[in-house]
């Protein structure tokens, strides 16, 4: 009898672990507080990438589990990175968070220097991500990014809205090319053109 509760406990324990081992993912209409937090692609070399609704940005959607939870809570959940493969964070290594306000709509976040570390492209992306990301929650209508050493000149010292950036670059996939026709005119003696 002891042997056979003996072997009964090991299966046990062997189907936890296995059951444990594999990656489950809680279904969108199980979770408590479903939010969608913005990230890029992996891959920025892929002309592809830039051709969706989205341009390189793509969500993933996690359970805050709370029902609002506080401002800080969801961004240290969502600068923990995406849990998604092939998904990338597009803010830099010791990215942290020094000061969060929230006053009629608009969400002032203070950074500390890493934040500063972002130029061009990449500067554009990492606040569109935490734009869409924050903007989907109540009560919050506009972002406002801001670090110790600078206040961000330029695209940062305004309060940006999701509607602030254009996502989509079809450029390199479109087959549209433009092309000047001439056509003779009412007389017929010279030539008009048409783009």
């Amino acid at each position: 009898m002891k042997k056979l509760l003996s072997l009964m406990l090991v299966l046990l324990i062997c189907c936890c672990f296995c059951s444990c081992s594999g990656k489950y993912v809680v279904p969108e209409e199980d979770m408590v507080n479903p939010a969608r937090f913005y990230y890029c692609v992996s891959n920025l070399d892929d002309a592809a990438s830039y051709a969706h609704e989205l341009g390189v940005l793509r969500w993933e959607v996690r359970d805050l589990r709370l029902q609002n939870p506080p401002v800080e809570n969801i961004l240290t959940q969502y600068l923990d990175g995406p849990k998604t493969e092939g998904y990338s964070s597009p803010f830099p290594k010791g990215l942290a968070v020094e000061e969060v306000t929230l006053e009629q709509g608009l969400l002032t976040i203070r950074f500390n220097d890493a934040f500063y570390q972002l130029r061009g492209a990449a500067l554009t992306t990492a606040a569109a991500c935490l734009v869409h990301t924050m903007t989907q929650f109540d009560k919050i209508e506009f972002v406002c990014l801001e670090t110790p050493q600078t206040m961000l000149s330029g695209l940062m010292s305004a309060p940006l809205e999701p509607s602030d950036f254009v996502l989509a670059d079809d450029y390199a996939t479109s087959d549209q090319t433009e092309v000047r026709l001439y056509f003779p005119n009412q007389t017929g003696r010279f030539l008009r053109e048409e783009s």
